[in-house]
């Protein structure tokens, strides 16, 4: 992290004003299947670089006058999600880190925010999971589709910019309104 923002601050001299930062591989298999050396890596993938991303870029920013980081999380960090224990306790424990560390940097000018999408089209998901997978979580979702990943550019573009300059310590959730959709049987009305 240290190479990354020092090649930042080299090639982006006064005009650094952001980061997005958009790492977390998810370890798929039961929390009774996982040891010690698996827990320290989803950690590590998921929230230790979040926290070295705040540390080095935020006073950065800071001293540029401010600006803007913008992490992804995940919906597995706000709802259980079966085989993800690991991957979901950390980006659970992202929220957190954007609040807290919105307190202290705003004061500086930083705002630390996070988006939170559900499962998106990715090409790795895409080669993982078959169509029937993506149609099913399409038919959940109250918009009947998938979140891709143009959705979420706009969303941290929006993040990003002056429309959001009074937007800090926030996670938006980008999963098409699944997360808050109760988890029953559809109930059809009788005739």
């Amino acid at each position: 992290m240290q190479r990354i923002f020092s090649l930042a601050r080299e090639r982006f001299a006064e005009h650094l004003a952001g980061v997005v930062d958009i790492v977390g591989v998810a370890h798929i298999g039961a929390l009774s299947d996982m040891d010690d050396q698996g827990w320290d890596h989803q950690f590590d993938i998921v929230l230790r670089h979040a926290y070295l991303a705040i540390q080095l870029g935020a006073p950065a920013l800071a001293s540029r006058g401010g600006g803007t980081i913008v992490f992804v999380g995940s919906l597995a960090g706000l709802a259980s999600v079966a085989n993800q224990v690991a991957y979901g306790t950390a980006k659970a424990a992202l929220p957190h880190l954007v609040r807290s560390s919105a307190h202290e940097f705003g004061p500086r000018g930083v705002r630390i925010n996070a988006v939170a999408p559900g499962f998106v089209r990715t090409p790795r998901l895409l080669s993982r999971l078959g169509e029937p997978y993506w149609q099913n979580v399409a038919d959940l979702n109250p918009m009947r589709r998938v979140v891709i990943p143009a959705d979420i550019a706009r969303a941290i573009l929006f993040l990003c910019s002056g429309l959001a300059g009074y937007v800090t310590g926030n996670v938006l959730t980008l999963d098409g309104g699944t997360a808050f959709v109760a988890a029953l049987p559809e109930i059809r009305p009788s005739t």
